[in-house]
């Protein structure tokens, strides 16, 4: 995971979050802005002994370069596993990255890790009787409640039918705990204090994380 700014921008950081009334910025650094871009993310899996890190680049995703791991993939279908863990910034997207704003009409993005990864966890992992856990640190587009561009109300939409797709496959989104922070800092090149992770502008978006997945979870077959 790098140092511990390179965990911070890839994981870690929180940004102002309006929808959970969070208003300053939560960095291992300082709780003021630290140069950490939103747009950086890393994906954490764990499986088993094996741990792998991924990070999106300009033609694939991080789920796209996982699944296409061909030693990773080997290691799973040979190993008796109970669970496939996922350490992400935020939920795997489904039509809902704004690839681009510098149109008169802005373009969503038409891939979907989420389809992706439902017809992986459906005809790898499930026969296999492997779980897939997908712990995220934000949930972006998911929570907008009152955007006001198009492209902006569809792609929350598609972000919240994306969640909802992979609930009802009974793949599992969870907001992060004590434990997930103290486990993944352990993959960081620098000693991070307990305090730091444990910041109380971390915890407060973790709660409200973990609370909108318990009251969306009951909506999954609306």
């Amino acid at each position: 995971m790098g140092n511990r700014f390179d965990f911070c921008e890839a994981l870690f950081h929180v940004h102002p979050t309006p929808e959970f009334q969070i208003a300053e910025h939560g960095s291992l650094a300082t709780n003021m802005r630290d140069g950490c871009r939103p747009y950086v993310s890393a994906m954490i899996v764990i499986a088993g002994n094996k741990i792998a890190r991924y990070s999106s680049c300009t033609s694939k995703h991080a789920e796209q370069i996982f699944i296409e791991s061909e030693t990773f993939q080997h290691y799973i279908k040979n190993t008796e596993l109970k669970c496939v863990t996922f350490f992400m910034k935020t939920h795997p997207c489904h039509h809902s990255t704004i690839v681009s704003r510098c149109t008169q009409s802005p373009i969503l993005d038409k891939f979907s890790c989420t389809l992706l990864l439902i017809d992986y966890y459906e005809h790898i992992l499930k026969p296999r009787g492997i779980q897939l856990h997908i712990h995220v640190a934000s949930l972006n587009r998911a929570v907008w409640k009152n955007p006001k561009r198009q492209e902006d109300i569809q792609a929350a939409e598609n972000s919240r039918l994306g969640l909802k797709m992979m609930l009802r496959a009974g793949i599992l989104i969870l907001a992060f705990q004590k434990k997930d922070w103290l486990q993944v800092a352990t993959l960081c090149e620098d000693d991070i204090n307990e305090a730091d992770l444990l910041s109380p502008t971390r915890q407060q978006l973790d709660c409200c994380i973990h609370n909108f997945l318990h009251d969306f979870n009951k909506t999954i077959h609306e």
